[in-house]
């Protein structure tokens, strides 16, 4: 199957600009992000060669769009940490930008009804990404008028995406999962047909009389009506970044009929139309575009071509990298893309590491509880609350990639300084890095990531200076992977394999710290992955994997309790939950969660394999619902629960 048990980069806890006073030692959650470097706010005159960035702050600022009589721009922002709407007059730079949702949720994809009294966007406030209206009144600004936010469309099960209006305000066209989440659920082998695959459909403008106007055989995304209001333009690509069938295409509404307006090999989106009826859309350059198996280095240029498709000229190249293009009247552009990242802490091959901006805080429990992030591959916390440790994670799949070695174990102070390699492997790529609360010892994976059963990856430890690494499942054959160590260092939990009948299986499996004394700790047909150890020692969580109902589900069993088969942490059973970590006092576990689906459609969330991972945790034994602490539209993953020191 192609949904794949990990997660990807790391989103760490930052302090950095942060003006909360904290106490000597605060709990702390850590996680993974494929959230991009930085995105800013450009606008471009069509015929100008020079966009004008006017957005400029380390947080990300994307899909904006023009009101109608050209006086207001909103846009997206996770500069505070989430992921809100803002409002910005026409000319203006983001200092005098005005804030106008600050629900915990992700608001994102805002356009203008036709007379501009309203926008309309996308929300998760309550629970799926679903279509929600509200006053625009960015001109007097006032807290009430989030109040008045309500939804048009709720949805349970999938997600809806980047609404637009028709030019009499009368309909609604958006795209939404809803049909391949449907027939992925129940005819996938069939139909070969993923989830994240989205369908343009159109609404009346309450969201009720929903239709669907495409065929669930591709990705259809972003709706852009012409000017009178009888086509619809939007994009067509396969979820396979190797180049089938895609370009933009435009449907007769009044015939039902589609047609192309590009070649039909391209992977183009977000077509947009300017007053002399001509399609402005972002085209990737595959002549620049790499891949690796967990990021994909993307160059979007921007081009526009007539209605019918007969005369392509590139506006921009893809030195910049520019998407979602909005044009106005005046065939002004207003498009995001890469902004500047020279103020961020980098890794070594240049990428950014840590985000100040980041920083958030939840209560738990009547608990502070600060989450946040990095970019780096599974990340740890010292015991002293001190450092992050992780895998680099330069990727090894690319010529320059590979170029630069092995992706190194490294450490820096919580607040992204004194960035350092620790130790470099020689016997393939360290993942999963976790370190002994004496900080004497890390103990990591090191082999091929996504591999088979029989193919050999080992648990190794390594003191903390990089010196004296020892294979502790050197004589065990098979995948030995996803280490968790003992609050006391004594004991390594792990994901190993069983041979029975000539069939490897994965199972979780305990040791010493020494590697000897292995006991197996499940025993079942399916396969059992990513354990972890309580901070007492008595219980371990692991994931087992359902394919009959294609879930992946967080067990909870008794170390010394030979009876105890495990016990799934939540009574919702269809989802894919991944990467569980105790809590610090045992009490709850953090981890990955396809609960909350997609917030974009798939090529918009940055082509990441899991655009749907965000961070949850449950407290165990509960029969209250998991607590969702991330919501934005990039994948996260891979969450550490521990503390972090003033």
């Amino acid at each position: 199957m192609r949904l794949l048990p990990y997660l990807g980069y790391i989103i760490l806890i930052l302090l950095v600009g942060s003006s909360h006073k904290l106490p000597t030692r605060q709990q702390a959650i850590v996680y993974t992000t494929l959230q991009p470097e930085q995105y800013d706010i450009f606008v471009l005159e069509e015929n100008s060669t020079l966009p004008k960035r006017i957005t400029n702050h380390q947080g990300m600022d994307y899909n904006a769009s023009f009101s109608p009589d050209n006086k207001w721009l909103v846009y997206t922002s996770e500069h505070n940490g989430n992921t809100d709407l803002f409002a910005l007059e026409n000319g203006e730079t983001d200092e005098k930008s005005i804030r106008l949702t600050t629900d915990k949720g992700a608001d994102d994809q805002a356009s203008f009804s036709p007379d501009g009294k309203q926008i309309v966007f996308m929300s998760t406030r309550s629970g799926n990404a679903s279509i929600w209206i509200m006053p625009f009144h960015a001109a007097s600004p006032s807290s009430k008028t989030e109040l008045e936010a309500k939804p048009l469309t709720e949805t349970k099960q999938y997600g809806e995406f980047n609404p637009v209006f028709s030019p009499d305000g009368e309909q609604l066209a958006f795209s939404s999962n809803q049909a391949a989440t449907q027939r992925f659920k129940y005819k996938a082998a069939v139909d070969q047909v993923w989830p994240d695959w989205t369908d343009i459909y159109v609404a009346d403008k309450n969201g009720k009389n929903i239709r669907q106007l495409t065929d669930t055989k591709a990705i259809y995304g972003s709706p852009c009506w012409n000017q009178n209001g009888t086509n619809l333009y939007y994009y067509k690509d396969r979820s396979d970044v190797s180049g089938k069938i895609g370009g933009i295409m435009v449907m007769d509404l009044a015939r039902q009929k589609a047609t192309f307006v590009t070649d039909t090999l391209s992977h183009a989106f977000s077509p947009a139309i300017n007053s002399g009826n001509e399609v402005v859309y972002v085209q990737r350059d595959d002549s620049l575009t790499t891949r690796s198996h967990r990021r994909i280095n993307q160059y979007f240029y921007l081009a526009k071509t007539d209605a019918k498709g007969t005369k392509k000229i590139i506006l921009k190249t893809a030195n910049i990298n520019y998407y979602h293009p909005k044009i106005n009247a005046q065939s002004q552009i207003l498009l995001h893309g890469n902004g500047p990242i020279e103020r961020m802490n980098k890794k070594s091959n240049g990428e950014t590491f840590a985000r100040p901006e980041t920083i958030r805080e939840v209560t738990v429990d009547n608990e502070k509880l600060l989450i946040g992030g990095v970019r780096g591959y599974t990340p740890t916390l010292t015991a002293d609350g001190k450092e992050i440790i992780s895998a680099e994670w330069i990727n090894e799949f690319t010529p320059y990639e590979k170029s630069l070695g092995s992706s190194p174990i490294v450490t820096c102070d919580v607040n992204g300084k004194n960035y350092r390699p620790l130790f470099n492997s020689k016997n393939g790529f360290a993942w999963t890095p976790v370190i002994t609360r004496d900080k004497k010892w890390i103990i990591f994976a090191s082999g091929a990531r996504f591999a088979g059963a029989e193919q050999k990856v080992d648990i190794w430890k390594v003191k903390y200076d990089g010196t004296a690494p020892v294979n502790l499942t050197g004589s065990i054959p098979g995948n030995n992977a996803f280490p968790d160590v003992s609050y006391d260092g004594k004991w390594i939990v792990f994901r190993g394999v069983r041979n029975e009948n000539g069939k490897d299986n994965k199972e979780i499996f305990l040791m010493d710290s020494e590697g000897e004394n292995v006991r197996q700790m499940t025993h079942t047909p399916e396969t059992e992955t990513m354990p972890a150890i309580s901070p007492d020692g008595k219980w371990i969580a692991y994931v087992r994997q359902n394919p009959l109902i294609h879930s992946m589900n967080i067990y909870v069993q008794e170390i010394n309790n030979p009876t105890d088969k495990g016990v799934p942490l939540d009574a919702v059973m269809d989802q894919y939950d991944m990467h569980p970590r105790f809590s610090p006092d045992g009490k709850w576990i953090v981890f990955v969660s396809n609960r909350a689906f997609m917030y974009d459609e798939w090529p918009l969330c940055g082509f990441n394999p899991q655009p749907y991972g965000e961070v949850f945790i449950k407290k165990i034994g509960s029969k209250q619902p998991p607590i969702q602490l991330t919501h934005d539209k990039w994948e996260d993953g891979m969450p550490f629960w521990g503390y972090y020191a003033k």
